[in-house]
């Protein structure tokens, strides 16, 4: 009998252990850490000021809403919704709030395409001109062999149009065909080969070339497909690429309002776009970090909703300049992990997965400095979970005196972009202003060098008959 309580005891002894280590959940102290200490792109030796919280960053940032979902382990273990629909509307978002997704269409639309592979109606090696009906990419002279499918996502097919503008709710909006031969309503120019194929040249253009093929090669339009054939099964409810109109037209929905520079909302709150595969996409992080979820188990060989093992693991292979088949590639073994970033007026986007472990986050954020807090709440994440990318520069801090300080207060003119920034003193830092209404904390690290500690841009001090700082991949000369 003692032989037997014995054995219950220790088997309870184990599944204790086993649960603690588990990492099915994040433990609420993780995640208040995680919360209250955002990591900018800098962190110096010995200082402990940068204790950063989620909503006074998005405060900072000028962003109104904030969402998260955390993958741990291949599963969804955190999800969390910060702020209100805009700057004039109080009420809180939820989970269920939608984000403009922006180019994070991108690799979504690619994930189409590989069932598409996987299921043998497309070969990856193939022209894509074999699979067009009707409109065909023009041949050039540049090309010495046909684009392939691969190279339009991989961003490797020398197309143009490297980004798509939006439009208004009153505008009149194009159509695919319009849009592949830049005519108009479209505001873009046509899609075309500018440059011999093998090189990674980012565009927009090839995923509508891509759209177009899967539209042809199905019979259904992107956002009939991509429901039919990833949303569906997933039980996505709120993630979609059917053209949604601004609030003008429609009154409220569920969804966060982009906000500007400065962190006023946008009059219509969001811009159209009829470039579906290329940046039309609407999600929440949770929705999307339930297709990374199918992702990460088709990577692993597990039961899915997507595709193959072997196509899985295709999209991550590194082809060119750390981009893969519509995600960047990055870092190798366990370290290896594939991400996107997404960017439209009055959004920001970003998702990483590292498909070895299972981990990764989405997030998503309606404001356009909202990439800056998405970078310091990636960061805080990697730094809790001891992620083996996403860590900030370390540096050691400079002090300078007052006087070192305020000899580079003053306006600059950046050449050759030819925009006015201005620079004061405070405390033992200056305040980098843009004429946009950003700016830039930078901290001293030697006589002749700063760093801004919101995007790690190290600024170069030369003092000769006038002060210039280099900053940015330009020149800042001091105005007298």
């Amino acid at each position: 009998m003692l032989f037997g309580f014995m054995k219950v005891f220790f088997y309870l002894l184990f599944l204790v252990s086993f649960l603690s280590c588990s990492r099915t959940a994040i433990p609420d102290y993780n995640i208040a850490t995680i919360e209250n200490n955002l990591v900018p792109a800098v962190e110096f030796e010995g200082d402990t000021w940068q204790q950063l919280n989620v909503q006074d960053r998005m405060e900072r940032y000028g962003v109104s809403a904030f969402s998260v979902a955390l993958l741990g382990d291949g599963e969804i273990i955190w999800t969390k919704a910060y702020g209100v629909y805009s700057n004039n509307d109080k009420r809180q978002i939820s989970t269920n709030t939608l984000f403009q997704a922006a180019s994070l269409s991108k690799p979504i639309t690619a994930l189409g395409v590989m069932t598409l592979v996987d299921e043998g109606i497309l070969k990856l090696e193939n022209p894509a001109n074999d699979y067009l009906k009707i409109w065909k990419l023009p041949k050039s002279k540049l090309s010495v062999k046909p684009v392939q499918i691969s190279g339009l996502l991989s961003h490797t097919a020398g197309i143009s149009v490297p980004s798509y503008p939006g439009y208004e709710a009153g505008e009149e909006r194009p159509s695919i065909n319009e849009i592949l031969d830049g005519k108009m309503p479209s505001k873009s120019a046509p899609v075309r080969v500018i440059t011999a194929p093998g090189r990674h040249a980012y565009s927009g253009g090839g995923y509508m070339v891509l759209q177009k093929i899967i539209e042809d090669q199905t019979g259904k339009p992107l956002n009939t497909f991509m429901d039919d054939t990833l949303f569906s099964p997933l039980g996505l409810k709120h993630t979609t690429f059917n053209i949604i109109k601004p609030v003008e037209d429609q009154g409220h929905k569920n969804i966060a309002l982009g906000h500007n520079w400065v962190g006023d909302p946008y009059e219509n709150g969001w811009q159209m776009y009829p470039q579906q595969a290329a940046a039309a996409l609407w999600s929440t992080p949770n929705e999307l970090a339930t297709i990374l979820k199918s992702y990460i188990a088709a990577y692993n060989g597990q039961k899915n909703d997507l595709f193959s093992a072997k196509t899985a693991r295709l999209m991550a292979k590194n082809i060119d300049g750390n981009m893969g088949l519509g995600f960047g590639v990055h870092g190798e073994g366990v370290g290896k992990h594939i991400d996107h970033a997404g960017w439209t007026r009055g959004y920001r986007s970003y998702l990483v997965v590292f498909p070895e472990t299972g981990d990764g986050v989405v997030l998503m954020a309606n404001g356009n400095n909202g990439d800056r807090l998405i970078q310091e709440m990636t960061r805080a994440i990697a730094k809790e979970l001891k992620w083996p990318a996403y860590q900030p520069e370390k540096l050691r801090h400079e002090n300078w005196t007052p006087e070192q300080l305020h000899a580079l207060v003053g306006d600059y003119k950046m050449m050759p972009a030819r925009f006015t920034i201005s620079i004061v003193a405070e405390g033992d830092h200056l305040i980098i202003s843009t004429p946009r209404g950003t700016s830039y904390t930078a901290y001293p690290i030697s006589n002749t060098e700063l760093v801004t500690i919101e995007d790690g841009e190290h600024i170069i001090i030369s003092r000769s008959k006038n002060i210039e700082l280099s900053m940015w991949g330009m020149k800042a000369i001091r105005q007298k």
